[in-house]
């Protein structure tokens, strides 16, 4: 019987792992590089989460995401297509870090003192460890941005995050700001998976090549990763909305929904609001991945003694 494979680690020259790294400057500068990013992908996040709770809502002809954006904009503007930021962006900044430090983290460990897995489907793993911390950080400022996001164009006064979220205290207690935590972790689980997999994977194979730009390998291998992870996770992303938007006192399985949405809408009714997504995660992946690789290295503590 063969030996068990010892523990790989695969290295490009500019790998830069956690421990190399300054931990406070790293923090800033990502937690500049949250703000900004957030703020530029959110209005296409108000699109596809309206898309995906109106085709069903309404029961008429699904509007596409641009017919979504125009709707929006004549009835308030741009500011209509920031709804929910402010909450959104202060769940994502502390959630931003673990997820980014547990994925390291839970990477190193298991290349360390797992042996046998090869380097892809270890950052898969990593990838599901890094959800499950982060998301519980994510999932309050998530069901209050969605409500917002959802929430009638034609009704007034509009709630503020404040009002929304006295309301889910009174009506649902602080269980409520997590609602739909356990759709979230089985959604978002794939999708981590899949996204670091791919982008290591697809990094692995193009660095070999020797032939791209660091920078421009980390954007094409970003991107894939991006458009891998919508596809994977599209149709439970679908469930999530629902169930965040929907009211305390509706009770809805995962099971149940995903029925209902084949059963009501067909096998596309999944795949409500892939557009936007796409839009938000293919060019918004390869920024993550390539801004993510030059935080590190500005961040090196090497950089301290250059």
């Amino acid at each position: 019987m063969s030996a068990p494979t010892p523990p790989v680690r695969i290295d490009h020259e500019d790998d830069i792992h956690w421990e190399d790294l300054s931990i406070p400057r790293y923090f800033a500068l990502n937690t500049l590089f949250v703000v900004l990013y957030d703020s530029a992908l959110h209005p296409f996040d108000t699109i596809k989460t309206r898309q995906q709770y109106y085709r069903t809502a309404s029961g008429t002809r699904p509007l596409s995401a641009w017919e979504t954006a125009r709707e929006v904009l004549r009835a308030r503007g741009p500011k209509g297509l920031f709804a929910g930021w402010r909450a959104s962006m202060f769940t994502n900044m502390p959630g931003h870090l673990v997820y980014f430090g547990t994925y390291e983290a839970a990477k190193q460990v298991l290349m360390d003192n797992v042996p046998g897995l090869r380097h892809t489907q270890i950052c898969m793993l990593a990838g599901v460890i890094s959800e499950f911390t982060s998301t519980g950080f994510h999932t309050p400022g998530d069901v209050i941005a969605k409500r917002l996001m959802v929430f009638p164009l034609d009704k007034r006064p509009r709630p503020t995050d404040f009002d929304l979220v006295r309301n889910v205290l009174r009506t649902d207690g602080p269980r409520g700001l997590w609602r739909g935590l356990t759709t979230s972790i089985m959604t978002n689980s794939p999708n981590s998976a899949t996204w670091f997999g791919t982008y290591e994977f697809a990094k692995t194979h193009l660095h070999r090549l020797g032939w791209l730009d660091p920078t421009i390998e980390q954007l094409a291998c970003g991107a894939m990763a991006g458009f891998a992870s919508v596809v994977v996770s599209n149709p439970l992303d679908v469930v999530r909305t629902l169930v965040q938007t929907s009211p305390a006192s509706t009770k809805m399985s995962i099971v149940g929904t995903i029925s209902r949405q084949v059963r009501t809408q067909g096998v596309p009714g999944l795949f409500r609001g892939i557009g936007p997504r796409l839009m938000i995660s293919v060019p918004g992946s390869a920024i993550t991945f390539a801004t993510y690789e030059l935080l590190k290295k500005l961040a090196s503590k090497d950089t301290d003694n250059s």
